[in-house]
């Protein structure tokens, strides 16, 4: 994809998920069908990437490779909440939330509620996202906090600070002073 030959890698996909299902990989199988989906999203072909990750989501889920279904289950929740579709991204979203819990999964889960957050933030349900954001804030503060060198934290920090922006926006744009100067203490401790 990198080099500009879709296609090429497409076929590439497709040999390693024949090969998944021909050996009985299942991991692998799961991982294949998400990277094809995240492939056919990148072409523009959002109807083939809802297909490729709707058969990971359900495949992972039958399999109890949770952390795969609530990989999938973001992508969908994303490509669902672009089309405009959301009660079906928010379903999606809830459903790669759920998968993230299960396992136990600190790093993606935060990812998981800030999508859910933003989704029922659209939907107008404000006080149901703030307390989805303050849920993500925990979450990654609690990873920062069992982190030890000032790399990671900058490096987990980094990764997770569209929570705080997405947060932030929320707060403001309701009007809810208080909530921006708490949100703001939160990202500087």
């Amino acid at each position: 994809v990198a080099l500009g030959k879709p296609d090429e890698a497409k076929a590439v996909l497709e040999d390693a998920l024949n090969r998944a299902r021909s050996q009985q990989k299942r991991g692998h199988e799961a991982q294949v069908l998400i990277l094809l989906g995240k492939l056919a999203s990148q072409m523009g072909d959002r109807q083939q990437a809802i297909a490729d990750l709707e058969g990971a989501a359900q495949f992972s889920k039958r399999v109890q490779f949770f952390r795969m279904e609530a990989d999938a289950m973001f992508e969908l929740a994303t490509l669902y909440r672009d089309a405009g579709d959301l009660p079906t991204a928010e379903d999606r979203a809830t459903d790669g939330l759920e998968a993230s819990q299960h396992v136990g999964d600190r790093y993606y889960v935060p990812r998981n509620l800030t999508i859910l957050a933003d989704l029922k933030a659209r939907r107008g349900r404000v006080s149901e996202a703030n307390a989805l954001y303050e849920q993500a804030e925990d979450v990654i503060e609690s990873m920062l906090i069992s982190v030890d060198e000032a790399y990671w934290n900058s490096s987990v920090a980094a990764s997770m600070s569209q929570t705080y922006l997405q947060h932030f926006e929320l707060v403001t744009k309701n009007g809810d002073v208080s909530g921006a100067f708490h949100v703001l203490e939160r990202v500087r401790g």
